[in-house]
């Protein structure tokens, strides 16, 4: 679902632009990765706090570019039916 989410434009990829559009309230969820820096963990979880937004920490860095093929760290999943389709799908019950 995430790869579908990057193909249609709907992920906001990087610390930087994630928390620009969390502040404009344009995402649903926001992924990051466990290996991330202390201070950027520290900021996504304030500012997805304050804005209602569930964030979720899955696998590491490495994972993700075998994976996604994506160097971020961060991903926010802009509003959208996907966005609301891997909420479900992780589990919360804000879908």
């Amino acid at each position: 679902m995430i790869g579908l989410a990057i193909k249609a434009g709907k992920v906001a990829a990087g610390l930087e632009e994630t928390l620009k559009r969390l502040r404009k309230h344009q995402i649903d969820v926001v992924l990051m990765a466990q290996d991330i820096g202390y201070s950027s963990k520290k900021q996504l979880i304030k500012d997805c706090n304050s804005s209602k937004v569930l964030l979720v920490s899955i696998g590491n860095s490495e994972d993700w570019m075998e994976k996604l093929r994506i160097s971020n760290k961060v991903l926010g999943i802009m509003q959208s039916p996907l966005s609301a389709h891997i909420k479900k799908l992780l589990g919360s019950i804000d879908g």
